[in-house]
């Protein structure tokens, strides 16, 4: 009896721990995660272009910030606000 109830608090630790660690993963890299980082990219480097100009640029924005994001995934999360910050 004490060592099923053992096992069982420690199965149940141990899923608590796998659950909470994949809460804090970070976010897969896409288009919508990583959507500021992308709008950015095109305010400073597409602004004067138009027509095609501006769709290559905005495919390579694109392009650049999900490469970097799949090489460092916090390229695309968001950073804490200064609200909470000393």
């Amino acid at each position: 009896m004490r060592k099923s109830l053992f096992l069982l608090a420690s199965g149940l630790l141990l899923t608590g721990g796998v659950m909470m660690t994949s809460l804090h993963a970070a976010p897969a890299c896409s288009k919508k995660t990583c959507g500021a980082a992308i709008n950015a990219c095109i305010a400073s480097q597409c602004s004067g272009l138009s027509g095609r100009d501006f769709r290559t640029c905005k495919s390579n924005c694109a392009t650049s910030v999900l490469a970097a994001c799949a090489q460092n995934p916090t390229v695309c999360t968001p950073s804490p606000s200064g609200a909470f910050l000393d």
